[in-house]
């Protein structure tokens, strides 16, 4: 995960690093504290919560709605607003903390009030943050706008899904992710990425080789062995030896 925590710090560095510009120059955020679910929120803490949830929200739309890196305020206000779980006050506060001159370094200008996030990864981490904060609790629904998985747009967003979320959600989410397979066995690679870059999981290891036992089958692998292409033959051995399909039968012995 250490794409992950390296994208945190930098989001975090960075947006406190603009907070404290603007508190400087004598930018009051009180009524950023008031919205606050905290009984006695601090200042700075409720504005660096409220703006990095805006700019999550922000990626969100920008990635997996309207599906663009270059974007303006205007056309984003709708969508935005429709995932804000908070005082529309509050947004509007979080919107002028990062977008006051000059924006927020995660940011850049691109001329006719319009803006990108610096880089693309970033705004996928971003978008990714905010999926897993608005579905986490339903993964059905959490699985729903990064469909489908394999799109530009969504990809790397599932992966870092995959990467933030908790061991037990993370397991449940593989197996939808297996369950929605459609026999080409796309799935199975992506999952066995997830796990290249979260680290690994025997559960999740063991579904792989089921799904891909159901979708290959014992016949069609000895069909593919035996091919009269090279090559063919070559892509069946590195899935058998890449997945462990079918299993060593001596594997579990003494």
């Amino acid at each position: 995960r250490k794409r992950v925590e390296l994208y945190a710090k930098q989001v975090e560095a960075i947006v406190s690093r603009c907070l404290s510009r603007r508190f400087d120059d004598g930018l009051d955020c009180k009524d950023l504290a008031k919205y606050s679910g905290d009984e006695k929120p601090e200042e700075k803490e409720a504005a660096y919560t409220f703006a990095v949830e805006y700019l999550e929200t922000l990626a969100f739309v920008c990635q997996l709605r309207l599906q663009k890196r270059d974007f303006s305020l205007d056309e984003c206000e709708k969508d935005v607003l429709a995932l804000w779980e908070h005082e529309r006050a509050a947004l509007y506060s979080a919107r002028e903390l990062l977008f006051g001159k000059p924006i927020v370094g995660l940011l850049s200008g691109t001329g006719d009030n319009g803006f990108r996030f610096s880089h693309l990864t970033l705004q996928e981490y971003l978008a990714a943050k905010c999926t897993v904060r608005l579905y986490s609790c339903d993964l059905q629904q959490l699985l729903a706008p990064l469909q489908p998985f394999h799109a530009r747009w969504t990809r790397e967003v599932a992966q870092f899904v995959a990467c933030l979320l908790s061991a037990e959600r993370f397991t449940r989410f593989c197996q939808l992710m297996l369950e929605s397979d459609d026999t080409t066995g796309a799935q199975c690679e992506m999952v066995q990425d997830f796990l290249k870059e979260r680290g690994s999981s025997e559960h999740v290891e063991e579904m792989i080789r089921s799904k891909l036992q159901e979708i290959r089958g014992t016949d069609s692998l000895i069909v593919g062995l035996c091919h009269s292409s090279l090559e063919m033959r070559h892509c069946v051995l590195s899935e058998m030896k890449k997945f462990g399909v079918p299993p060593d039968p001596f594997s579990q012995g003494d």
